[in-house]
């Protein structure tokens, strides 16, 4: 199952070097069903950065971040992105 975070707002975004290019992204507001090998409790999703699509949606994620408004992300149900205890971010509606 993949976790959704329904009309919440981005607390906090973290890009690690020694880890990576991956984006951390934690939320304010309940994310249902989130995937069961997601067990991190300071980050609900991360991201990619090494793709175009990564890039374009850390923009996305940044913009909402700034203005304060609501998001819905989506979860991908699996922790792929290298992270074992953090689900991979599949969609952001903005």
């Amino acid at each position: 199952m993949a976790g959704t975070a329904t009309a919440v707002t981005i607390s906090a975004l973290q890009i690690n070097t020694t880890i990576g290019d991956y984006l951390f992204i934690a939320v304010n507001g309940t994310d249902s069903g989130p995937a069961s090998c997601s067990t991190n409790t300071q980050y609900q999703f991360v991201l990619n950065l090494t793709t175009n699509e990564g890039q374009q949606t850390m923009a996305l994620l940044l913009a909402a971040r700034a203005s304060g408004a609501t998001v819905t992300i989506i979860g991908t149900g699996a922790c792929t992105s290298g992270f074992s205890t953090v689900e991979t971010l599949g969609s952001i509606q903005y």
